[in-house]
């Protein structure tokens, strides 16, 4: 039904992060475990609650920081807001938060960029795309009108989230 691919999107644009941040944790992590049984209904399903978007993540180089103001009040959202030991921190523990942070975005937008090329380039470069060229609801995996419809289904929640749209051009370059 491919309603996993619109749910985060939802999430995000009723400023409920952490749902989406869990629901994404959840398919990353029991979902794609090749022995799930999906059919199997007694097993856990979307079971994962306020999992630490701070955690630390396995790591490459982070790239530059930016201003800790933009890291605590626009990023990370209200997942960020809601820890007030994020927000009463001293720079140099924000700063190690900002680069576990960052260094999510960039395996994510790398992540994204190995399965299928095309989405990061038209949410950046195409935008309108989603809604103009939107494929039908048949479409194969890593192809164009996959990559078409998954921007239809979440390009107001990129554009709507402030920072969002710029941090992945400054990643295409």
């Amino acid at each position: 039904m491919g309603l996993r691919d619109m749910i985060p999107a939802l999430y995000i644009r009723l400023g409920r992060d952490q749902d989406a941040y869990d629901f994404i944790k959840w398919y990353a992590t029991t979902g794609s475990e090749s022995d799930y049984d999906w059919g199997d209904m007694s097993l856990p399903f979307l079971d994962t609650k306020n999992a630490d978007v701070f955690a630390p993540q396995p790591s490459r180089a982070p790239f530059r920081q930016r201003s800790l103001r933009m890291i605590r009040g626009q990023l990370v959202g209200n997942i960020a807001g809601a820890r007030p030991d994020i927000l009463l921190a001293l720079p140099e523990e924000t700063s190690q938060l900002v680069d576990g942070i960052k260094r999510q975005i960039q395996a994510l937008y790398r992540a994204v960029k190995t399965y299928n090329p095309r989405s990061w380039k038209l949410l950046v470069h195409d935008p309108g795309a989603g809604v103009l060229r939107r494929p039908a609801y048949a479409y194969s995996p890593r192809t164009e009108d996959e990559a078409l419809l998954m921007l239809g289904y979440n390009y107001a929640a990129w554009y709507e989230t402030p920072g969002a749209v710029d941090m992945l051009k400054s990643l295409g370059k």
